[in-house]
């Protein structure tokens, strides 16, 4: 993937980590991402390797460490990973470390996040071995097409795409239920528009979401408090009940367009 379509998407993925708390570690072969968190270095939020050409063996080492001494229990005894493999090469040394990470989930130790690479080149059984056993396999075959798979369903047959056009109409034109659907947990608006593009790799002006969160809050349904230089807004006791049921209202609307005939498919990107 090109740097600047990977970087955005890696830096956001690194914020979301440290903003759950516990630990982040990011492991990677070519980045530029640890300028941006220096501060988070220093403070040992985030713990960062560089690997080299034919150090990737060493990874399990490293990882075993980190999840050796993480704290017992709450949010602080979390790891959040990224593993940016852009050289795949070593496949066999990347397996290795994704049965690791998988072994260390079924042993209890809270431990999620992300492992990237460059797919390219890749034949069928391999791209079967690298994602047996990942919860969510995404595929970007360029700037406009993203591809995401639920295990253990890879790969599915038939397979329905839906082309980024489509994606990005339905998004816009209907923010109202995007939005509901994110606001299970405090968010600011910045936070939604990245989780939007990030999503749906749809850019939405700030502004849209603001003017609909403000509207929310107005009515009682959203409750402001600043953390730093952010304004999250999360849902009221009546604010939850109103988004359940205009969530059950647009999926009940959609039911009855496409009608009691129709079948979606099981797997549908």
């Amino acid at each position: 993937m090109d740097p600047s379509v990977r970087d955005p998407i890696f830096k956001f993925a690194i914020d979301e980590g440290i903003k759950k708390g516990g630990r982040f570690f990011f492991a990677y072969h070519h980045s530029i991402l640890q300028k941006f968190f220096l501060h988070e270095i220093q403070r040992g939020n985030l713990f960062i390797r560089k690997i080299k050409k034919g150090e990737l063996f060493l990874l399990p080492g490293i990882l075993e460490k980190c999840t050796g001494t993480l704290p017992p229990a709450g949010p602080k005894g979390s790891l959040h990973i990224l593993f940016d493999f852009s050289d795949t090469d070593e496949l066999s040394d990347i397996i290795a470390v994704k049965k690791m990470v998988l072994a260390k989930k079924q042993e209890g130790i809270p431990l999620t996040g992300i492992i990237a690479l460059n797919m390219a080149g890749l034949n069928h059984e391999e791209i079967r071995l690298l994602s047996e056993g990942i919860t969510k396999v995404i595929i970007s075959t360029g700037k406009d097409t993203t591809i995401s798979f639920d295990y253990p369903g890879f790969l599915p047959e038939p397979i329905t795409v839906v082309p980024q056009a489509t994606v990005e109409e339905v998004v816009r034109k209907q923010l109202e239920p995007v939005i509901l659907a994110m606001l299970n947990k405090p968010l600011s608006g910045y936070d939604i528009v990245q989780i939007i593009h990030d999503r749906f790799k749809v850019r939405i002006p700030q502004a849209r979401i603001y003017a609909q969160l403000y509207e929310l809050q107005q009515q009682g349904y959203l409750e402001m408090k600043n953390s730093g230089k952010s304004k999250l807004y999360s849902p009221t006791v009546s604010g939850k009940k109103y988004m359940l049921q205009r969530l059950n209202e647009y999926k009940f609307v959609f039911q009855q367009i496409l009608g009691d005939g129709y079948t979606v498919p099981d797997k549908q990107v």
